[in-house]
């Protein structure tokens, strides 16, 4: 006679700022999730907690979870249970999710994003995962950048000392600009054509399920307003011995879009991140400082300038690729960090959509920043790869 599912309780943690209309989605994917299997049975406990200190905006979400709780549990006769914590105060991310992580119940606590849509089976893959392997403190599932599914998100990469430097240098030079941008697409590759549990050196924290012992002491530091926070956390899980990995079976879309305002939080949230892990430790201080009195070039890389034609930019695919290609595209010179694209075929393209997506306008300028796209083989290479520099005004 077959032992009955394993009973577990995970959490879902969300924080909401003005996003209501992403919010529905968001939940939507989160009560829709398949909550057994013949190994595991899942109790879901939802908290959201609200930063808008906007009575419409509450308003909003409060009718909003009503719907979605009615239509679930009309569909399955169960009622979610959801619980939404006004915040008085916009605190930001971390703090957010630290008063929902105060308020949810469950052993294993998944962090997710408005814009994020969790497909049917992310949960149970993710639980799965961590219940089969002891040591893992947090994992991830694979993230796509449409819904359509071909387009990856990159993995998350760790900021270190040495890191910081090595991105200066790499400014400075087209052959350690090279090694650089090859080392973080063969690093993507090994995520993206994962089959099983893949190590990670760091995982966002916009998708993220952790196990509460790993974190019981605590979620996010309270220095960080927004961003920074993720790479904080899995570096001090790491320091503390857990394991991190992205499940590639479990599936997430993230509409992820840059913006301008996005820099200044980065920066201060930056400088806080390496206050507390790195300064004054090793010697890359004084590598970095002699570096920066180099001067950046202008295109590492050798990008090549090109317009858009129609609705997106297409290219032709050598014959030796056409039977397996990655198309990457990213807002960074250097390609570090790259949304990748698996194809086969003669052509391949991105859509204008896409593009703006990764662009943004600068402050005070009016123009948007460029955008970079790159085609090469399907797997790990060390050959140069043409560069492409996009106008996208």
């Amino acid at each position: 006679m077959n032992a009955p599912p394993v009973a577990v309780k995970v959490s879902c943690l969300l924080v909401n700022y003005f996003s209501a209309k992403h919010m529905a989605q968001a939940l939507q994917s989160v009560l829709q999730q398949q909550l057994a299997n013949t190994q595991f049975q899942i109790s879901l406990d939802v908290v959201v907690v609200d930063n808008s200190c906007n009575a419409q905006e509450a308003a909003r979400l409060h009718d909003l979870v009503q719907r979605l709780q009615y239509e679930v549990s009309s569909a399955n006769s169960e009622r979610p249970h959801v619980q939404v914590l006004a915040n008085p105060q916009n605190t930001g991310f971390g703090e957010g999710n630290n008063l929902a992580f105060k308020h949810c119940q469950g052993s294993l606590v998944m962090l997710l994003n408005p814009d994020a849509r969790m497909q049917p089976n992310c949960l149970l893959e993710l639980t799965s995962a961590m219940l089969m392997n002891g040591k893992l403190g947090a994992c991830c599932p694979m993230q796509y950048w449409d819904h359509s599914h071909p387009w990856h998100l990159p993995p998350a990469w760790l900021p270190t000392g040495i890191g910081t430097w090595a991105i200066t240098k790499a400014h400075q030079s087209t052959y350690i600009a090279q090694r650089l941008s090859n080392a973080s697409r063969n690093l993507a590759l090994q995520s993206w054509r994962g089959i099983g549990l893949t190590p990670q050196r760091a995982i966002s924290g916009g998708a993220m399920m952790l196990r509460r012992s790993a974190v019981e002491t605590g979620l996010f530091d309270t220095g960080y307003f927004m961003y920074f926070e993720d790479s904080d956390l899995c570096l001090r899980l790491k320091q503390q011995g857990w394991q991190l990995g992205l499940v590639p079976q479990a599936g997430l879309v993230h509409a992820w879009r840059h913006a301008a305002g996005k820099v200044d939080m980065m920066e201060a949230s930056k400088a806080h991140y390496f206050e507390s892990h790195f300064n004054g430790r090793g010697q890359w201080q004084r590598r970095l400082e002699n570096a920066q009195t180099c001067n950046a070039l202008d295109n590492p890389l050798n990008a090549r300038l090109a317009a858009l034609e129609g609705d997106g930019f297409q290219l032709p695919v050598p014959a030796e690729w056409q039977t397996d290609w990655l198309l990457e595209a990213s807002p960074s010179p250097l390609f570090t960090p790259s949304a990748g694209y698996f194809g086969t075929g003669s052509q391949a393209m991105i859509s204008k959509e896409l593009l703006m997506r990764m662009s943004f306008q600068a402050e005070g300028s009016g123009a948007w920043q460029p955008a970079y796209v790159r085609l090469g083989p399907g797997h790990k290479t060390r050959q140069p790869l043409q560069v492409f520099k996009l106008n996208l005004n």
